[in-house]
């Protein structure tokens, strides 16, 4: 039985949410006058609030593994 391969860690991965319609189209309007696609609104987005997670987190708990 063969394995699937593991990916690279930064090799972008699909993933789909579901938001509401009203979201959407309010992350389209700020994505627009920022000169991004939603795509890299959210992978802002995303990196800011892992950031701000770790930065928060107490210094005694574990960081996860990535």
């Amino acid at each position: 039985m063969n394995r699937p391969k593991r990916r690279p860690a930064d090799e972008p991965v699909r993933l789909t949410l579901r938001l509401p319609a009203d979201t959407v189209r309010r992350l389209r309007e700020v994505a627009r006058q920022r000169g991004l696609s939603v795509n890299g609104l959210l992978d802002e987005a995303a990196a800011l609030a892992l950031l701000e997670y770790e930065f928060l987190r107490p210094s005694d708990e574990a960081a996860p593994p990535r």
